[in-house]
């Protein structure tokens, strides 16, 4: 059982079109795959809300007096390692809140799915048997929170292979790492130096 992951729809369409109907092939994107491990292990009752204001509002009630904005709490979810103490202090209550009124969010999805492996053995242990392959493409743009996912999943069998330049790395400003490339040992990295995109000219 192979596992695609990309991190749009539309990439992740693109990828099942070019591979064809291969029903050992799960291809998904980061936060559908998410939201899978969550509906099945105690979630499928939770509404989803995808309306900004409205997760704006719910997280200015948690603020209080706290010195912090919507806007940083939400990067915190991508980034906590980043964020001040009252904004990881306000992080926690608003997922309180979430989890207490069944609510996901676009947003915290991975985090209670990192959440759930991270604190549940046997689930973990149930989704790290389920694939015995991951590949990832657009590596480059993982943050820390993705990329702890997938050493999760991927501890059983070590069979992990991603594709990604750290050079094209756009989303730095959400908390993506460029640098997660670095982690491999350099006998398992392979330079990919023949461009097929452009010409020479264009190339030069």
């Amino acid at each position: 059982h192979v596992l695609m992951l990309s991190f749009t729809r539309k990439s992740a369409l693109e990828l099942r079109m070019r591979i064809g109907n291969r029903s050992n092939v799960q291809v998904s994107t980061f936060h559908s795959l998410a939201f899978q491990i969550l509906h099945c292990n105690g979630f499928a009752d939770f509404r989803i809300d995808l309306n900004a204001g409205s997760q704006q509002a719910i997280i200015q009630r948690c603020i209080e007096q706290q010195d912090t904005t919507p806007d940083e709490v939400i990067q915190s979810l991508r980034s906590p390692k980043t964020a001040s103490k009252a904004t990881m202090a306000v992080q926690k209550t608003y997922l309180q809140y979430l989890f207490q009124h069944k609510i996901l969010t676009f947003d915290t999805m991975q985090v209670f799915a990192h959440h759930l492996l991270s604190t549940n053995t046997n689930i973990l242990h149930r989704w790290q048997h389920f694939y015995n392959f991951i590949l990832v493409d657009e590596y480059q743009d993982v943050d820390v929170l993705q990329a702890e996912f997938l050493e999760m999943l991927s501890q059983k069998t070590q069979n992990l292979c991603v594709v990604g330049d750290s050079r094209q790395s756009i989303y730095s400003f959400r908390g993506a790492l460029p640098e997660a490339m670095k982690k491999f040992h350099s006998d398992a990295v392979y330079d990919l130096t023949v461009n097929y995109r452009c010409n020479p000219a264009i190339l030069g």
